[in-house]
């Protein structure tokens, strides 16, 4: 099932934007202007939708607190990571392949919203690649969500105030890259173009490009994912080169196909809006690199999956869930991030030689992609990751295989822990 056995550990950057997540709940929207949206401040502090002058609300009266952006899949794959060493005893060994080392690289300021994020990152995740701005400013989303409104619309059920902060202004330097290189990394993972407004977001992602082929002279595996904000113009550049990509459906709607209103969205027939962004994807991939390139677009009942192998032959298919009849219980916020970490990491793992070597399949491909959607199902339950205790990508894996399909997270659960 997994490589041989080896003595250097895996390591895994996430490199982007961090926002510690301040969460109001049960508020009356119906007079805000940003209800159903998000609403940038610029780096002199003012909200860019409604000219506001956005202040730093009190942190200790938030409903919540968590550390959003690049924690999502780390924080998860901290803790998959961890079972796997509590298991390294008797038969257990022989499915814990490579240890692996989680590294967390953002730019943030001095402030409070550091110190409560990185708080929340979970302890086995490095943080020496985190880089301090004095005098700056940490990212910080303002998230207000919709209770009754007294004159009962339901629609727009949050605000959100998102300051983008230091990593926001991130240009990725030479430096930066020589400093990953010391690393040694057999993954890094871009997160998330279009949440740079004041950095290299400006340059119609020429320095994304640049950045990628920096990497890609000494990482096997390069990637990013998107985020609502993202635009094809961030991206674009890199979309030739770039070796793993992920987007979920709506974003991918809007980048590929031009879809910008959620009406718009909802009249779309899934199946035939994924065939054309499949077509267009093929576009990117006209020109092989010689290299595997994996591109993923996540929707509510699975994974389109687009592989090119190392010697350029296409191949897609639209996999679909084990777990699509779950419902989530704690949200959706993260899904993608985990699902696209959890894929990674299999990959970069499980199939690192043969991902290197250019002898990875499609059938691998998907399978690591079903290993994902099974670790988002357990990060969707929410209640600070229970739902992870005790399960090992080894177990992911077992499942994935199986065949099986689940209609709830206790079926689900047994199912992997029996493995």
């Amino acid at each position: 099932m997994s490589e041989a056995a080896n003595d250097s550990p895996v390591h895994v950057i996430h490199a982007g934007t961090v926002a510690l997540d301040a969460t109001y709940r049960n508020q009356d929207l119906k007079d805000d202007p940003l209800r159903g949206d998000v609403g940038w401040v610029t780096p002199d502090g003012v909200v860019a939708k409604t000219g506001e002058q956005f202040t730093e609300p009190d942190l200790a009266r938030a409903d919540t607190l968590s550390a959003g952006g690049i924690a999502n899949a780390l924080n998860a794959l901290a803790i998959i990571c961890a079972n796997e060493q509590r298991q390294q005893v008797g038969a257990r060994v022989d499915h814990v392949r490579r240890k692996t080392r989680l590294s967390i690289m953002a730019r943030m300021g001095d402030d409070e919203p550091k110190k409560r994020y990185l708080a929340m990152v979970h302890p086995d995740v490095d943080q020496s690649l985190i880089s301090t701005v004095k005098g700056g400013n940490s990212g910080l989303s303002v998230v207000r969500l919709h209770g009754k409104t007294s004159d009962g619309i339901e629609e727009g059920t949050y605000a959100i105030r998102f300051r983008p902060g230091a990593s926001g202004e991130w240009v990725p330097t030479d430096d930066e890259a020589e400093r990953i290189r010391q690393f040694d990394p057999n993954l890094v993972n871009v997160s998330y173009p279009g949440l740079f407004p004041n950095g290299m977001d400006q340059d119609n992602g020429v320095t994304l490009s640049r950045f990628i082929g920096q990497l890609q002279q000494f990482c096997p595996m390069v990637g990013f994912d998107t985020h609502s904000p993202t635009e094809l113009q961030h991206i674009e550049p890199s979309l030739s080169h770039v070796d793993t990509f992920n987007t979920n459906f709506a974003n991918g709607a809007r980048m590929f196909l031009g879809v910008r209103e959620k009406d718009e969205l909802k009249m779309l027939d899934r199946d035939e809006a994924l065939q054309r962004m499949d077509q267009r994807i093929r576009e990117y991939m006209s020109t092989p690199t010689g290299r595997p390139r994996l591109f993923t677009i996540s929707h509510r009942d699975g994974t389109y999956v687009v592989f090119q192998s190392a010697s350029g032959q296409i191949y897609s298919r639209n996999s679909l869930s084990p777990c699509a009849r779950i419902p989530a219980a704690g949200g959706t916020v993260g899904a993608g991030d985990v699902q696209n970490g959890t894929t990674q990491l299999y990959l970069a793992r499980e199939m690192g030689d043969m991902w290197r070597n250019g002898t990875v399949t499609f059938d691998d491909m998907c399978r690591a992609s079903t290993i994902g959607q099974v670790s988002t199902t357990l990060h969707l339950q929410g209640e600070g990751g229970k739902a992870y205790e005790g399960v090992t990508m080894a177990q992911m894996d077992a499942v994935a295989r199986s065949g099986r399909q689940f209609e709830s997270i206790e079926d689900l659960r047994a199912a992997l822990l029996a493995g």
